[in-house]
């Protein structure tokens, strides 16, 4: 059996500085990506992003292909969902004909407590 040379300081200092220091050094100290992955997005703020790529891929399937064409989501934030349209026939369509029904279905999506309002904004 081969004996354990102990860490230099110069590769103490590296695995601190990863955050992959063991207690054992020849130990692993691997973790699943699924729980490294959500503490890096929310460190470098990417967090928002992804939840926006998420989003516009509902927003696509519960509207449908012609009303996606002229809308998209521009932001969700704190439980509001804002809502970019190109048209104001098509705002007033989302707005004022639509929206309880396309509310419900988001709910349904992206859960009752993720998703509080839908605010629809002309640009």
């Amino acid at each position: 059996m081969r004996e354990r040379r102990p860490l230099t300081l110069r590769q103490r200092a590296l695995l601190e500085w990863r955050g992959s220091l063991p207690s054992d050094p020849g130990r692993e100290t691997a973790r699943p990506l699924s729980q490294t992955l959500p503490g890096v997005f929310r460190s470098l703020g990417l967090e928002e992003r992804v939840d926006g790529e998420e989003v516009s891929q509902i927003w696509r399937e519960v509207v449908g292909p012609f009303l996606a064409q002229h809308s998209s989501p521009a932001s969700f934030r704190r439980g509001t969902l804002r809502i970019r349209v190109l048209q104001p026939a098509v705002r007033h369509t989302l707005e004022h004909l639509l929206r309880l029904e396309i509310e419900e279905k988001l709910r349904a999506r992206l859960g009752a407590d993720r998703l509080q309002q839908v605010r629809f904004t002309l640009g």
